[in-house]
């Protein structure tokens, strides 16, 4: 039984937002009426009442419009996740990590927006360029995100950029072991399917099991401190944005089964806008 096809039969019973059959066909789907997650991809129609969930790499996806739903579907799933909706009621502190880029700090921002709790949450960058500009910092442009916010105090857990890299990740991986385990990675999807600076066919150099240093980046600056992959598979949510059309190509190779980084992560849930799709927005 297939979902709503956007016709005008029906039409005017489907939620705002809903994501239309007629969308994103390169996607698995299975139907489950039971799966909460994706309340918000469910169709209405007077004739049949169906849970759509579209699958990619075996997680569930959600497709916004916009960027700023997006982010606003992203933020509601991590305050739904028990363990960050405890935290906020009974005033405990969760950790979260936090890619760079033009989203994940924005999302954080909007987790800040919500939050009602009198304890923050504290922040771990999941990597940091190498570079003496601050610009340049992933912690720093997160910080900059939340100030002027309830989480503009917050902790960040970041690399230091003094002394030689070597020391540095030695010193970020003893700090790590010592940090409370994060409850969810929010982390953004790179044009080549990277996670953090864990990049395609590039070889990282590990220190412990939590950090790996990255010295050839296809992106510049070539070297970088990222958490590993065995750090970020081990955090039980694990969200992945990707937003913009030139993030099409590497999701239509993912869903036809290329292996990227990303997919080695196993992300638990994708939040995705109709341009990352390839698909048209509705007229």
């Amino acid at each position: 039984m297939g979902g709503c096809t956007g016709c005008n039969l029906c039409a005017r019973h489907c939620r705002p937002g809903a994501v239309r059959e007629r969308r994103t066909l390169w996607f698995r789907r299975r139907f489950d009426p039971h799966d909460p997650i994706t309340a918000s991809d469910s169709v209405a129609c007077p004739l049949i009442w169906v849970e759509v969930t579209l699958l990619l790499a075996g997680a569930p996806v959600y497709v916004g419009a916009s960027r700023e739903a997006v982010l606003q579907a992203a933020a509601a799933a991590v305050m739904r996740l028990p363990a960050v909706h405890d935290a906020e009621l009974k005033n405990k502190r969760v950790s979260i990590v936090v890619s760079g880029g033009a989203n994940t700090p924005a999302l954080a921002r909007q987790l800040a927006d919500g939050w009602r709790g009198s304890v923050t949450p504290s922040f771990i960058v999941s990597d940091e360029r190498w570079s003496p500009d601050r610009s340049l910092s992933n912690a720093h442009e997160l910080a900059n995100h939340l100030a002027g916010s309830v989480f503009s105090s917050a902790p960040i857990l970041a690399p230091t950029m003094q002394g030689d890299i070597d020391s540095s990740a030695i010193e970020w991986s003893r700090a790590l072991e010592g940090y409370s385990p994060p409850v969810v990675a929010l982390l953004s999807m790179g044009d080549d399917g990277h996670v953090a600076s864990l990049f395609p066919n590039l070889n990282v150099v590990s220190v412990g099991t939590n950090v790996a240093i990255c010295r050839e980046s296809p992106k510049p600056p070539p070297t970088r401190i990222s958490l590993s992959m065995d750090y970020l598979g081990q955090i039980p949510h694990r969200f992945i944005v990707a937003i913009g059309s030139v993030k099409c190509a590497t999701l239509r190779d993912i869903q036809a089964g290329c292996g990227r980084p990303v997919t080695d992560l196993s992300p638990t849930q994708w939040f995705l806008d109709t341009a990352a799709t390839g698909d048209p927005q509705d007229d």
